[in-house]
């Protein structure tokens, strides 16, 4: 996967930008979102999609405006990175993503009993170190 970004606009009286996401197989076209009465889609004047589903806005809070290097590094770190690897996995016709395990559940009202969430301690410095003195001084169990 070949990520890829492109800042479609920089709006000076907002301060903010719209970036679009995409791969070097999840393209531009089939991220496009604006079709006209043809089904065919509406293009800008460069050939790129009018709209695509990644297109995404960014208000930049920080004034005066950030640096090159912070502002890609907001843009990259903001990439919907899981979403573009499913939407591969679902373009490749060799991966299962036809959730037929579920396809009878369809419309079907189940009722469930709620499953208790367990929250993770947060541990403190101290709490670690004696956690792993612990754990690197017993010996390994060799069976």
């Amino acid at each position: 996967m070949k990520l890829k970004y492109k800042i479609l606009k920089i709006d000076e009286k907002e301060h903010s930008l719209l970036v679009r996401y995409y791969t070097d197989i999840i393209t531009e076209d089939f991220l496009a979102n604006a079709f006209d009465e043809t089904g065919k889609i509406i293009k800008e004047s460069d050939g790129s999609p009018k709209l695509c589903r990644t297109d995404t806005h960014f208000n930049i809070w920080e004034t005066p405006s950030p640096s090159l290097e912070e502002l890609e590094k907001t843009i990259i770190s903001s990439a919907p990175l899981e979403w573009l690897k499913l939407q591969e996995k679902i373009k490749n016709p060799e991966i299962d993503t036809s959730l037929s395990s579920i396809k009878h559940k369809v419309g079907v009202e189940t009722e469930f009993e709620p499953i208790e969430i367990v929250h993770s301690k947060e541990m403190s410095d101290e709490e670690i170190e004696k956690l792993i003195i612990k754990l690197t001084s017993e010996p390994l169990n060799k069976e």
